[in-house]
């Protein structure tokens, strides 16, 4: 006679609640101590989680930038300097634009090159997007926090080439990584409609 099984369907054991109580527990932390030491160390081991990410065709699109130090205001000023030539910017507001990427002592920066056949391109950039979700749990569970933005950076040629990327290459995430600022208010609720108004249910 068989047994019981020891976790009937739907009771996770303790590794599988643990799984879920980070899942609900990440929040995205937009007040972060920027003039902390960059988590290195700690980013490099977050990085081999994020690449455990589900990629069909094993493609592996997933390239990764970490930026800290000096280098987070040369890129800064880089992307403040091409929205003034390009009359998006006030001159005046550039060093707040630079300053932007000073905002977090590390910015993990997420791209990758867009494949030539379109099925394989929707896919990586798929695969991408769950590298950059392992990133985020996995820089959680390390005791770090961090926020994952676009925005013009994301955009611009200028960026590109500082960070040394090709100029088609896509830039899908910068997520800024540390640790929360001093004065930082607790992370806002989620704001998420319950599944089960975005959900269809076909057995037929």
């Amino acid at each position: 006679m068989e047994s019981a099984p020891a976790h009937p369907p739907g009771s996770p054991d303790a590794r599988g609640e643990a799984v879920l109580e980070a899942l609900a527990a990440r929040r995205s932390h937009p007040r972060l101590a920027p003039d902390e030491p960059a988590p290195l160390a700690e980013i490099a081991r977050a990085l081999e989680y994020a690449v455990l990410a589900p990629n069909h065709r094993l493609t592996q699109p997933w390239r990764f930038t970490v930026v800290s130090g000096e280098a987070r205001g040369r890129i800064g000023r880089a992307l403040a300097q091409e929205a003034v030539a390009q009359g998006r910017l006030d001159p005046a507001r550039a060093p707040l634009e630079a300053a932007k990427w000073r905002r977090a002592p590390a910015v993990v920066v997420v791209s990758h090159l867009p494949a030539a056949d379109p099925v394989t391109a929707a896919e990586d950039r798929l695969a991408v997007g769950a590298a950059v979700e392992n990133l985020l749990l996995a820089l959680e569970a390390l005791g770090l926090r961090a926020m994952w933005r676009t925005g013009a950076s994301a955009r611009s040629a200028a960026v590109r080439r500082a960070l040394g990327l090709a100029p088609e290459e896509e830039i899908d995430a910068l997520v800024y990584v540390g640790r929360p600022a001093a004065d930082a208010p607790p992370p806002a609720p989620r704001r998420r409609a319950p599944a089960a108004e975005r959900t269809r249910w076909i057995d037929r």
